[in-house]
């Protein structure tokens, strides 16, 4: 005849594994997740540089996006320029000179980008663009460090 104590102790145990496995999926599936892409940057003059990127969701949970700041390699904040090029009625001023700035909380919804422009005071090919957010988007942290390279454009 069947042990059904053990039986019912295998199947219990395997119950047990089953939920612990979709604990796990569902905790994983549902981490924000993001990401820096496209990072350009153009310059008429050595005065007025203007960064542009693109920040990714790529999870599955939205995301509020607080604020942006800038780090140079030393770990220094660098403060935007406020600057819109001049309006000459003669002349066309492409769309990626125009700064876009994150002014408030945004959410990013999933699989969203975000294309955002900068006037920085300075000339560098690498920066550190520091994320704060609402939601904790880097292990048990709500900001995240990328450290970027911007290639020019021609």
């Amino acid at each position: 005849m069947i042990n059904f104590d053990l039986l019912n102790f295998i199947i219990a145990v395997l119950a047990f594994l089953a939920a612990l496995y979709s604990i796990c999926y569902t905790h994983r599936q549902n981490r924000c997740h993001i990401t820096i892409s496209n990072c350009e940057r153009y310059s008429e003059d050595n005065e007025h540089i203007i960064y542009c990127f693109e920040i990714n969701n790529i999870g599955s949970s939205p995301v509020t996006l607080n604020s942006i700041d800038f780090l140079d390699t030393y770990k220094k904040s660098i403060t935007p320029i406020i600057y819109e090029p001049e309006n000459d009625p003669f002349s066309y001023i492409p769309d990626y000179m125009h700064a876009n700035h994150l002014k408030s909380p945004c959410v990013l919804h999933p699989y969203q980008d975000l294309q955002l422009r900068y006037y920085l005071p300075i000339d560098c090919d690498y920066l550190t663009i520091s994320i704060k957010s609402s939601e904790r988007i880097h292990q048990f942290k709500k900001h995240q460090l990328f450290f970027v390279h911007f290639s020019d454009i021609e």
